[in-house]
């Protein structure tokens, strides 16, 4: 199985004689719901057909561009300073164009006099990914979380069927 199994309508009534037919009508129903076309706005983009498109890309052709920042440093852990009269001036430096791999320095963090570790130093960059559809930016943190979200509607709804309508609730699926 595949999503979207279609895009519009009209391949639907397609996909319906050709394969989905087969299948228990309840389940057809359930299937049809979770169709892009009939949440999504036309031409507008779903997180799952988002991904499918993306997971289908040529990849000997074409690139998935991802970017990764690093947007500030996270940094905790207990020292002890050895000359407590000297002056302290804290400085991070990071290095620009560092390629990123085991034992890489991404740059350097200083006290402005000589330390002593007093347990585990714990380093952590705050990294924003982002990555490059249709000419869009998107971050990736926040698509992963709408990922979640849809999928587990589109899995709720095939598996437990549509709840009652409440005409006073008016449905919305954020698009991306």
């Amino acid at each position: 199985m595949y999503f979207p199994v279609c895009t519009d309508d009209g391949q639907w009534k397609k996909v319906l004689k050709d394969w989905v037919g087969e299948i228990d009508p309840e389940f057809q129903k359930r299937l049809r719901a979770v169709q892009p076309f009939n949440y999504m706005p036309l031409g507008g983009t779903t997180i799952l057909s988002m991904l499918h498109d993306l997971d289908i890309v040529d990849k000997h052709r074409d690139m998935l561009v991802i970017t990764a920042d690093v947007e500030g440093i996270q940094l905790g852990g207990h020292y002890k300073i050895e000359d407590p009269s000297a002056p302290t001036a804290d400085s991070l430096e990071l290095f620009p164009d560092v390629v990123f791999r085991d034992g890489a320095v991404l740059g350097t963090l200083g006290v402005g006099t000589r330390i002593r570790s007093v347990d585990q130093l714990i380093f952590r960059p705050a990294v924003k990914l982002q990555f490059v559809y249709e000419e869009n930016v998107f971050d990736l943190m926040p698509v992963l979380q709408h990922f979640v979200t849809e999928s587990r509607r589109c899995l709720e709804v095939l598996l437990a069927g549509l709840p009652e309508a409440d005409e006073s609730i008016e449905p919305s699926w954020p698009p991306l």
